[in-house]
């Protein structure tokens, strides 16, 4: 499905990837986990073509995604929720939904926030007067919007407390039951064992994927 090999990328002359390689089938849960600064996002920017300076081999469903744009990768069927969110503040949480999907599908949207009642109560609100936690919800609820068949999603558990946390738990345990992909960075493993889904574990080290667990 997923397929990258000897993935290096730079940030000006900083080698942060050197030789990242996997092979991801479909319904796949992976871990990305290794200490912070050791390329976790990076990989996940490289495959979505965010950066510039990327070398190596990336295709999905056989199809060489360095030569195609982000937003182009992502009606593909991969869904990415990053680290910063990307949400726009000066819009609405509808406009937010809606800025993603390319037929502007109001069943999709109605339907993503049909499971989320305080987004729904909000979708007129701007995106820059909510709490932390809904905008973590906003940005994944945006890709699933998509209807994806991989998703990447960045330290899904960053700053959440325990209410946002199960509620984005049940967002991807849903995914989950569908057999969509999932590859999630994190250094939380807690987290993905507390999803209680088989998953793998792989483990990035000075820019190396150096053990599979």
């Amino acid at each position: 499905m997923l397929t990258v090999k000897n993935l290096n990328a730079y940030y000006g002359k900083i080698h942060i990837l050197q030789g990242v390689n996997l092979d991801v089938q479909n319904s796949d849960f992976i871990g990305l986990i290794g200490r912070n600064g050791v390329g976790k996002t990076t990989t996940l920017k490289s495959i979505m073509h965010l950066l510039s300076t990327v070398t190596g081999e990336i295709s999905f469903e056989g199809k060489n995604l360095k030569k195609i744009e982000p937003h182009i990768i992502q009606s593909l069927g991969i869904g990415y929720v990053p680290q910063g969110r990307g949400i726009f503040p000066t819009l609405t949480v509808k406009e937010n939904l809606e800025i993603s999907l390319i037929d502007k599908n109001e069943k999709n949207i109605d339907e993503v926030l049909q499971r989320f009642p305080r987004l729904k109560e909000r979708y007129k609100q701007m995106g820059g007067t909510l709490s932390g936690g809904e905008l973590q919800i906003l940005s994944l609820l945006r890709s699933v919007a998509l209807n994806p068949k991989v998703l990447f999603y960045d330290e899904p558990s960053n700053n959440l407390d325990r209410r946002n946390l199960m509620r984005v738990s049940s967002i991807i345990t849903s995914l989950l039951l569908k057999d969509i992909t999932i590859i999630m960075v994190t250094h939380d493993d807690k987290f993905i064992q507390d999803l209680n889904y088989d998953y793998t574990n792989i483990i990035l080290n000075q820019g190396k994927t150096i053990n599979e667990m």
